[in-house]
């Protein structure tokens, strides 16, 4: 009974594997094949990661930090109600312009401060271009991400296809409490 009670709970914190049978209190296993074996890893607590020990992700999994939070001051004035288009240079990573999937930005000024939603855009050499509806007329401003940065992170790393399927496979995580930054 002590062999079960054993296996279950290796099992439930995922340390047991592959388990063929249980047999008078022993557990029979499979052998691991060669690419199952423990390597030797470089880092200190034994996780390396596609960057240095501690650093980056693993493959395919991407984490959302504030890092392509984007603002850029803009100079031309906004009608509320009419649509505008903005040129933004350089153009941010992850910046929405084309899918019209909700993607928004947050212009900020100092009379009435919103997140639009961007309905569509284009790209030329190394700006792009986006257009919204604002609610309010702006005239001198702030654009920026809504998110700050992490739709554009979740953007950048799954693409801005409309169709909710075709981004199916992405990886994106989003820390509880962010990123540790400090020592000790």
């Amino acid at each position: 009974m002590r062999g079960i009670v054993f296996v279950v709970l290796l099992l439930s914190f995922g340390l047991g594997g592959e388990v063929r049978f249980v047999n008078a209190g022993k557990v029979d296993m499979p052998t691991p094949s060669q690419s199952e074996r423990a390597t030797a890893s470089p880092c200190p607590n034994g996780s390396s990661t596609s960057g240095p020990c501690g650093t980056g992700a693993p493959r395919g999994m991407t984490y959302a930090t504030t890092a392509l939070n984007w603002t850029q001051t803009i100079s031309s004035s906004l009608t509320g109600g009419s649509p505008e288009t903005v040129a933004l240079t350089p153009c941010p990573v992850g910046v929405d312009y084309t899918s019209g999937a909700g993607y928004q930005v947050y212009i900020t000024d100092r009379a009435s401060s919103e997140a639009v939603a961007v309905t569509s855009g284009s790209t030329g050499s190394g700006n792009c271009s986006i257009t919204f509806t604002p609610f309010f007329s702006h005239t001198s401003y702030t654009i920026g991400s809504a998110s700050s940065g992490i739709q554009e992170t979740i953007n950048a790393a799954c693409g801005t296809i409309s169709t909710p399927y075709w981004n199916s496979q992405c990886n994106v995580t989003i820390p509880a409490n962010g990123p540790y930054l400090g020592s000790g």
